[in-house]
């Protein structure tokens, strides 16, 4: 089973005090359907420095950096299993456990609390986690459903149609917690890898896409997908759907859940190189987030520069803007 590093930069870099000497530590690691997170300690990811602060702000940092890397694995606190905790005072638990409390929102887990010192000055706590990728949340009691209930019902063709005469990119068709469907019309600019924190299905209703996606050791593998035909994408895979203006896909997903975050990324188109990365908290798609983390990225040289063989990415996203208004 192989293993895939998962890092994010909303999180303190994992590593030891000698910064002249390589680390052997990742953030957090996915084996299968498990994420391991290091420990966390009560750091902010800008700084680098531990947050000022009594035991229930440093806890709250701490749970801050774990749903950080949680959400660039693809996770969120809803799908933690199991958490230990290190807390160099153990007088301190009383607060702590009030502020771990509220973070989590009721969330269940199972978790140790210990007493130790902490490697390094002024860290009162520090938390590991794992979670279990195939955890879905709790589904919402029943509620009885009105006698009269209209399911609906929808053209996909004429939904297509309705984009390219519109020149939108996006239509939702419903937004549920556990449905989301759109129709999505191709853009020209597209060429970021998303990471999403929920299983994706598409189906390809005109025109052919191809599924650009990156393997665990970051080897980059195409997928086409035919007229008519569908594909299933899991949770956490980079993935980047390139297809026209003049064709359509039908994506199936959900709403995301607190604490997920879409992540998307760039590589050098010339020699691979990461480029830079976008975060969004997604909640509503009708606002098409996709757009804004595109002209994040695109609106910045510096985000399009590679900083290893110098390529500048072309800003295609003012190109297609430009060509939309002539």
């Amino acid at each position: 089973m192989p293993k895939q590093i998962v890092y994010s930069d909303a999180a303190p870099v994992t590593g030891f005090t000698d910064k002249t000497k390589p680390s052997p530590l990742a953030q957090a690691l996915r084996a299968g359907d498990f994420l391991y997170v290091s420990g966390q300690g009560p750091l902010d990811p800008a700084t680098k420095e531990v947050v000022p602060g009594n035991i229930r702000e440093q806890t709250r940092r701490v749970l801050e950096n774990l749903q950080a890397i949680l959400a660039a694995g693809g996770a969120s606190m809803a799908q933690v299993v199991n958490m230990r905790v290190c807390l160099r005072d153990v007088a301190d638990f009383p607060r702590f456990n009030e502020a771990f409390s509220e973070f989590m929102q009721g969330e269940k887990i199972t978790r140790t609390c210990t007493g130790g010192t902490p490697h390094r000055k002024g860290v009162l706590i520090e938390i590991d986690c794992v979670a279990y990728l195939r955890i879905v949340a709790a589904r919402v009691p029943y509620q009885e459903v009105p006698t009269v209930y209209k399911m609906p019902i929808v053209s996909l063709s004429a939904e297509a149609a309705k984009l390219a005469g519109t020149g939108r990119r996006v239509s939702v068709l419903w937004q549920e917690e556990e449905s989301l469907v759109f129709v999505a019309r191709g853009r020209e600019y597209r060429s970021e890898f998303h990471i999403n924190p929920a299983d994706e299905v598409m189906f390809q209703i005109k025109g052919e896409m191809r599924l650009h996606y990156r393997q665990p050791d970051g080897k980059e593998e195409v997928a086409v997908l035919a007229e008519g035909s569908v594909i299933y994408t899991p949770a956490g895979i980079p993935h980047s759907p390139r297809f026209p203006p003049d064709a359509f896909a039908m994506i199936l997903e959900r709403k995301r859940r607190p604490g997920e975050v879409d992540r998307f990324q760039w590589y050098c188109p010339t020699c691979d190189e990461f480029l830079h990365e976008v975060q969004f908290v997604v909640d509503d798609y009708g606002r098409d987030p996709v757009y804004h983390a595109y002209k994040e990225f695109y609106d910045n040289e510096a985000h399009r520069t590679c900083r290893k063989c110098g390529h500048v990415v072309p800003n295609e996203l003012a190109e297609a803007e430009k060509g939309r208004r002539d």
